[in-house]
């Protein structure tokens, strides 16, 4: 019987993937930042999509000023 995909993978939609690129580029666009921001950020506040978002706009706001 072959393992169920689900259990041996799960998705964690509060998380941020910093090894697929494809949800680097589209955490980025939505938040107005590079993708090398968003690797800064995951080294900086960690994979928590809430606490990312927050880093995101508060560098989007010191970045404008």
């Amino acid at each position: 019987m072959p393992a169920d995909p689900a259990q041996l993978y799960p998705r964690y939609p509060d998380r941020i993937s910093g090894s697929e690129a494809y949800i680097i580029r589209h955490f980025a666009r939505e938040n107005g930042i590079t993708p090398a921001q968003v690797h800064q950020l995951l080294r900086k506040c960690g994979s928590d999509r809430a606490r990312l978002t927050a880093a995101a706009k508060a560098l989007r706001g010191h970045a404008r000023m």
